[in-house]
């Protein structure tokens, strides 16, 4: 730019710089007056209203997930201890698959602690009685203010409108809607990250300390909920440097003008403080997390000892990377992806600053998950969950190449594109192609949605139900529980303080195919931490069946004997197999006619009575024909074609004595 030094020094010269809001950072939103901003904030608002109102008709504080457990059960427990351990009693009691054992015998979560922190925060604001149920609103409300700073973020680049198609293609993802009521890790990740980026645009964009401590701090925490987040490190670096050489170019170039304009000096001092504070503040989460899983199980993650921190190589990347680029376009935002790279790629030539960032932000989380040896290609959203911060970036690559690119070059019919035009008719053509990419993209993605979500509403219910039914059978602190594992996933974190046993821990070859697989897989990269199942191998693995029984029945009776109510818990058909084996014994006794053979017969080792029985698929049917006011969670939609499952909660007690909880036929919940 040429510019007069004539009379420079009585007039203020317009810097395109960090020291005030430039034309780049404010983007097409410059063009936009202050109510339209406000109309669309608006809109917005109304937009996250709808989704939390739409996402909560299928909120259950229920979920039988084996992820979930880790996060759920650790963070009830630091809440009370400050650490996330758990010793067990005995090496047959339930402990999560995603726990890793220590050589002391105490387990922990493999999973970093910034979930649990937040989690543990709803105890101690609800305590043991609503703190469970307080837990299950967490991921509802991040999700919602996730699609808040989208907008934000958006509108910086791509202007109000683009902003709203932009966060409606993030509401209506596949992803977004399954995570949303799901209490694990990627809701409240998503959450930190875009709120941490928007603040760390507009800190580029106009600096304050505010901005940098506040950017760093979150996107420092996401990096504690999970590890991978930490790839985040590369945009903040690389937007200091542009702050900082933006602001030193301006310092030199006002400097030798003699502009009275600002203090360009002060600026770059004050930005290179903004700096470092918001490195220090992004150190710090990171800092503690590494010093609390040093000291609590002596390594830096939880992932070390399962080797899958080392579950990444271009082997994996070869076979990964077709299926990843596949499910980005077909389950993550469906629609967006080829006009999300063409975006970002033709922005290098409009602003590459901007371009650096939004790859920095997506690109290496994206690569990184392609090598990764754990890519499940099915319809669902197991493999995607693991995109779902970097889908803001994309969204907005995609919208601003609609905006900026498309449009003018489809009127002018030429190959040279030129920025977004401003006229009053290129701009209602811009909204119309704009609102088109929305809609299929909205459209499609809720309808692959839809059945997954009654699927899932469904279990949960189901689950939820089978909790209740527990609790009212006397199922509190202090008990002791066996059942399946899905169901003791929850319970575990649900009714604090209980023993609870899986049905498969006293099963023989359950036992030796998680020793033989931790045998031949030692090295491989997997779920199950491979030194525990060995443990448990050498532990109980030469049992035999009837040890395996005598065990169980030890467990039994010393619970008894400690005055502890002891319950059996899942679907008729598992509990009457369970009993057959663990509950009763054979007994043989001579016939009175000595030329028969002896009389064989099964007689039962304690008294067992049915206290709470019911199928859940009438219930599933009763409650969804019951009115329920305005904004509660709806029932599930039963499946008509399927037959109903039988539960029931079953209590053990001595011989002789009758149990102390009336048998109960539960006819609802």
């Amino acid at each position: 730019m040429d510019i007069d030094t004539t009379h420079a020094e009585h007039r203020p010269i317009e810097v395109a710089s960090p020291l005030k809001p430039t034309p780049r950072a404010a983007g097409p939103a410059r063009f936009e007056s202050r109510a339209v901003r406000c109309v669309y904030a608006c809109l917005a608002l109304l937009i996250c209203g709808g989704f939390f109102y739409a996402t909560h008709q299928y909120w259950v504080p229920a979920h039988p997930g084996v992820d979930q457990n880790g996060y759920l059960v650790g963070g009830r427990l630091f809440a009370e201890t400050f650490s996330m351990g758990y010793t067990p009693d005995d090496p047959f009691e339930f402990v999560g698959r995603m726990w890793i054992g220590t050589p002391w015998g105490t387990f922990y979560p493999k999973y970093p602690l910034g979930l649990p922190f937040l989690i543990a925060t709803t105890f101690w604001a609800g305590g043991n009685e609503l703190g469970p149920w307080l837990t299950y609103w967490i991921n509802p409300v991040c999700m919602t203010l996730s699609l808040l700073a989208t907008f934000v973020l958006v509108r910086m680049i791509a202007g109000s409108f683009g902003a709203v198609i932009g966060m409606i293609l993030l509401a209506c993802s596949p992803v977004t809607l399954l995570l949303t009521n799901n209490p694990n890790s990627h809701a409240s990740t998503v959450c930190c990250v875009t709120w941490g980026m928007v603040l760390l645009l507009q800190w580029w964009k106009t600096g304050g300390m505010a901005r940098a401590v506040g950017a760093g701090l979150l996107i420092g925490f996401a990096a504690t909920i999970r590890y991978t987040e930490g790839l985040l490190i590369l945009p903040v670096l690389m937007i200091i440097l542009y702050r900082l050489t933006e602001l030193n170019s301006e310092r030199k170039r006002v400097g030798d003008i003699g502009s009275s304009f600002g203090n360009p000096k002060s600026a770059f001092r004050n930005g290179f403080n903004e700096s470092f504070m918001l490195l220090v503040w992004w150190t710090i989460p990171l800092l503690t997390l590494v010093c609390f899983n040093l000291h609590w199980f002596g390594d830096i993650t939880g992932y070390d000892s399962t080797n899958e921190s080392t579950g990444f190589s271009f082997e994996w990347f070869e076979i990964n990377w077709t299926t990843m680029l596949g499910q980005l376009n077909a389950t993550a935002v469906y629609f967006v992806l080829p006009l999300s790279v063409l975006g970002l790629v033709r922005m290098v030539g409009r602003d590459w600053k901007l371009a650096s960032i939004l790859m920095a932000w997506a690109l290496p989380t994206t690569l990184l998950y392609m090598a990764y040896y754990w890519a499940p290609d099915n319809t669902g959203v197991s493999y995607m969950r693991f995109m779902l911060t970097i889908l803001p970036a994309l969204i907005a690559g995609a919208v601003w190449f609609v905006s900026q690119d498309i449009l003018p070059a489809v009127q002018r019919g030429v190959t040279d594109l030129q920025p977004l035009p401003t006229r009053p008719s290129r701009g209602v053509w811009s909204a119309v192609l704009l609102g088109v990419v929305g809609a299929i993209g909205g459209a499609y993605s809720l309808g692959v949605s839809t059945t997954m979500l009654e699927n899932d509403h469904r279990r949960n219910i189901v689950l939820d139900n089978v909790t209740t039914q527990a609790r009212l059978a006397g199922v509190n602190e202090g008990a002791v529980v066996i059942g399946e594992e899905s169901f003791l996933h929850h319970i575990q974190f649900a009714v604090k303080n209980l023993r609870v046993y899986s049905t498969d821990a006293f099963n023989r070859s359950s036992i030796q195919r998680m020793v033989s697989n931790a045998q031949v897989n030692r090295d491989n990269p997997q779920g199950l931490q491979p030194d525990r199942a060995l443990a448990m191998g050498r532990t109980v693995g030469k049992l035999t069946d009837n040890d395996l029984i005598r065990r169980q029945n030890q467990i039994v009776d010393l619970a008894l004997r400690d005055e502890r109510r002891v319950f059996l818990i899942g679907s008729k058909r598992t509990i009457d197999q369970f009993s057959q084996k663990f509950l009763t014994k054979k007994v043989t006794t001579p016939n009175p006619d000595k030329t028969k053979r002896p009389v064989t017969e099964t007689v039962p080792l304690y008294t067992t009575a049915v206290v709470r029985t019911w199928d859940e698929i009438s219930d599933l049917r009763r409650d969804r024909a019951q009115r329920l006011p305005v904004g509660a969670p709806r029932p599930a939609r039963p499946n008509n074609s399927a037959s109903g499952v039988a539960w029931q909660v079953v209590e053990i007690t001595p011989l002789g004595p009758t149990p102390t909880t009336s048998p109960t036929v539960a006819t609802s919940h």
